[in-house]
């Protein structure tokens, strides 16, 4: 029965291969270029983001670092950093209008523009990400495999041989996420006008191309999507079927010796590069005044100026933060209640788990700017009395935009979690009486 399942699901894939393939053959010359455009955006984005995030990850999550755990919450404040605050980071220092254009490269040539500005500033925000995805794989590993090992070999050895292969799944979600959310993602690519797939998208509809042919444009990207999602989700299902071992205790931790301090030197400068210098650059921009002098201007930082700027913002923007709390807030606990529900019906594999791979499959297939557009199109309109409501008086439209963009992820990450769980409790909790919901 399971061979015949794992046929048909490699039969499913190579369908949904040829589809693309046939869709990418049909699609107009522009949007091939399009869609060349976002992966290789992609392609950049996770050969930067990746080995750096890991790295952090394996010295942060599973070494004797010293500081690690505030490097830990340093990296998961840019979790809650919307990426245009990051993008503005960036280019308060390097883009067009920032200090470093002013006083070392001229303003018609500066360091962030197009293609680079785009990868890196895309790169450096996945990071976080990385390491939050990889490092939770990383505790995931059974010490007891990793202990017996060690009777075997070096520390090294056993973190090459067991504790990278066990967590490369870890790996393979953090790709799939970043890839998709670079593919979905218009901020950055917008501000440095870098002609993407869902950029030209979202401008399309906005300029008023009818639905019919955005839909149509879309179906070569989100099939491959589908495609790259699915063989990823098996790769990691079928990884984790053969890993039964639940996890008594914590994970085992390595010891970095004598390039202890050498390696924390590196890891607190990668930090400083990934926090330090947009928030720098951010803080520099506050204060920035310019003075007349002479017949020049000169461009000088203001103390003054920059808790001027800092007072003002929390009365000038109370309400945006109270909003942005409580969308964001909503949203989060409805992806939890959706999400957690499904990864628990589908972690035993089967038809339970057909629901959660539908959801987490199709949530990363389809652009970010494609749910919004959607959404307006299905709501604002001649809508019933109680949808219009909902839509013009409520939050319920951002929330379930996010909801949508978020639930794939929360997916994945509730039922990798949930795999710690050990079938004695559960078995142990059924002999006593427990039924589903308890």
């Amino acid at each position: 029965m399971q061979v015949r399942r794992a046929n048909l699901t490699w039969a499913g894939l190579v369908l949904v291969a040829v589809a693309t393939v046939w869709l990418l053959v049909q699609a107009e010359p522009v949007t091939q270029q399009l869609l060349w455009n976002s992966a290789k955006l992609s392609f950049a984005v996770c050969s930067i983001s990746l080995p750096i995030g890991t790295a952090l990850a394996v010295f942060l999550v599973r070494t004797d670092l010293p500081g690690r755990h505030a490097a830990l919450v340093l990296l998961a404040v840019l979790l809650f950093m919307p990426l245009y605050l990051q993008a503005a980071g960036w280019d308060a220092g390097f883009g067009r209008q920032g200090w470093y254009s002013y006083a070392v490269t001229t303003v018609a040539a500066p360091v962030l523009t197009g293609w680079r500005a785009a990868i890196w500033i895309h790169a450096l925000a996945a990071v976080p990400w990385t390491v939050a995805i990889v490092g939770a794989g990383l505790r995931f590993v059974e010490p007891e495999l990793e202990e017996q090992a060690l009777l075997d070999g070096s520390p090294l050895q056993v973190f090459w041989h067991v504790t990278l292969p066990r967590s490369f799944r870890s790996l393979v979600i953090a790709a799939l996420w970043t890839a998709v959310s670079v593919c979905g993602e218009i901020t950055v690519t917008d501000m440095y006008q870098v002609s993407t797939y869902a950029r030209e998208l979202y401008q399309g509809f906005a300029l008023g191309d009818e639905w019919t042919d955005v839909a149509r444009s879309t179906l070569p990207g989100m099939t491959a999507t589908v495609g790259l999602v699915l063989a990823a989700l098996l790769f990691v299902s079928r990884a984790a079927a053969r890993d039964q071992l639940p996890l008594q205790r914590p994970p085992w931790q390595f010891s970095l010796g004598a390039w202890r301090w050498p390696i924390t030197f590196c890891v607190w400068l990668v930090i400083a590069g990934l926090v330090a210098v947009p928030l720098g650059n951010v803080l520099y921009k506050a204060g920035l005044v310019v003075q007349q002098v002479g017949t020049g201007r000169v461009r000088v930082w203001s103390a003054q100026k920059f808790v001027e700027i800092l007072a003002l913002v929390p009365r000038k923007f109370s309400r945006e933060f109270v909003w942005s709390g409580l969308i964001g807030g909503v949203a989060a606990s409805v992806t939890v209640l959706l999400a957690a529900p499904l990864a628990w019906w589908g972690r035993a594999g089967g038809a339970k788990a057909i629901p959660a791979t539908v959801a987490a499959t199709f949530g990363f297939a389809v652009p970010g700017p494609l749910v919004g557009m959607a959404l307006i199109w299905l709501l604002n309109r001649h809508s019933p009395v109680p949808v219009d409501w909902l839509y013009n008086q409520t939050i319920a439209a951002p929330v379930l935009a996010m909801t949508i963009r978020a639930l794939p992820l929360a997916i994945v990450m509730c039922w990798f979690g949930l795999r710690g769980v050990s079938r004695e409790e559960l078995d142990a909790a059924t002999i006593d009486g427990a039924g589903p919901l308890a």
